[in-house]
């Protein structure tokens, strides 16, 4: 399957399940190394290169990559809607890692102490 195919699945399966989040596919003003896709889920921003199977991310993508991640930033390499699931997943793992805040705890009639 080619690399714009396999793009295309992502970001139509993402905006069905995700219609209120914010993903973009860079197309046109893009620096070189730029990752294909970019995501705002739930506030965390993920950055996704895409390849066909068998292929691998330059060096300068790579570099990237490795910019955003050290940013806290989540960041993959996806070759099949089956990794670009898994890269939103470990992100969504954060989410539920993330302490609640005390507008939370009001929200739902508790405290930080509880």
């Amino acid at each position: 399957m080619s690399e714009q195919r396999i793009q295309t699945n992502c970001i139509n399966w993402y905006k069905r399940n995700y219609p209120n989040n914010y993903i973009r596919k860079n197309e046109q003003v893009v620096k070189a190394g730029d990752p294909d896709i970019m995501i705002c889920h739930y506030g965390l921003f993920i950055a996704i290169e895409m390849k066909q199977t068998g292929k691998d991310p330059t060096k300068l993508q790579t570099l990237k990559l490795e910019q955003i991640r050290r940013a806290n930033g989540h960041c993959g390499v996806a070759h099949s809607l089956e990794e670009f699931k898994d890269i939103i997943q470990r992100a969504e793992a954060d989410l539920d890692n993330a302490p609640i805040t005390s507008a939370i705890y009001e929200e739902i009639g508790g405290t930080d102490n509880d």
